[in-house]
């Protein structure tokens, strides 16, 4: 088929996963036998759909076979069960493959932004690269070490500031409105308290994801700065 092509004046080949029903293996095989048999300088598409959520390793494993225009889309989204994560492909090239994409690492998370309010389709939180949860530190002490500022979670392998995202620290998952973590925050807020201020501040967090529920779109987490307001507010200090 790709010979008859070319013979009759082709200037372009793809190799196109509609379906989404290929793997790795396939899709280096295909695209190293095309390349064999089209010029050394003609453009190989690459096209896969996330069927089985393999789009985007299956589209680095076709640019490993001698493909050199790979179709993505911003977040992933696509028909059916979308198409390669232009975030997820390019990082990978980048960061793990050391290709030079020219595309611009630091614009990433703006464009998933910007793609989430144009289309009003929203990501689940762990989604990589561009996802809520892809760079957050749940402030959790743990033998008297705080796990945010000192864990194995800070040797990050991807900079949150290369694909123009960055980290934060939050209240609200598991542990982390325990006394440990709210006393590290009054003490480097440098407000005085007492153990009745504790509660206070942890019942007010509390409320404050709760009350985010009756409006069927839960809190996960409590941004670091919110929670200084809250011990701003809340913690009355010892009586005089």
């Amino acid at each position: 088929v790709y010979q008859d092509g070319l013979a009759a004046g082709g200037d372009k080949a793809g190799v196109n996963d509609t379906f989404g029903i290929a793997t790795p293996e396939v899709m280096r095989y295909l695209a190293t036998e095309v390349r064999s048999i089209i010029p050394e300088d003609m453009v190989l598409k690459v096209h896969c759909h996330n069927t089985f959520g393999m789009a985007t390793i299956n589209t680095i494993a076709a640019a490993q076979g001698g493909g050199t225009e790979l179709d993505c889309t911003i977040n992933g989204y696509g028909d059916e069960a979308g198409n390669a994560a232009l975030e997820e492909v390019v990082t990978a090239l980048e960061a793990l493959y050391g290709v030079d994409t020219g595309i611009k690492l630091e614009m990433l998370y703006h464009y998933s932004q910007e793609a989430i309010k144009k289309g009003r389709t929203p990501l689940q939180p762990h989604k990589a690269i561009v996802g809520e949860n892809a760079f957050l530190r749940p402030k959790v002490i743990w033998n008297d070490i705080d796990m945010a500022k000192e864990s194995w979670m800070l040797h990050e392998p991807l900079s949150p500031e290369a694909v123009g995202a960055k980290s934060s620290v939050v209240f609200g998952p598991e542990g982390t409105l325990d006394d440990a973590p709210i006393e590290a925050k009054l003490k480097e807020l440098e407000i005085p308290y007492t153990p009745s201020d504790i509660v206070r501040i942890r019942e007010t967090a509390e409320s404050i994801l709760q009350e985010e529920q009756t409006l069927k779109v839960p809190r996960k987490y409590i941004l670091d700065s919110e929670f200084e307001d809250i011990c701003k507010k809340v913690a009355r200090g010892p009586k005089a």
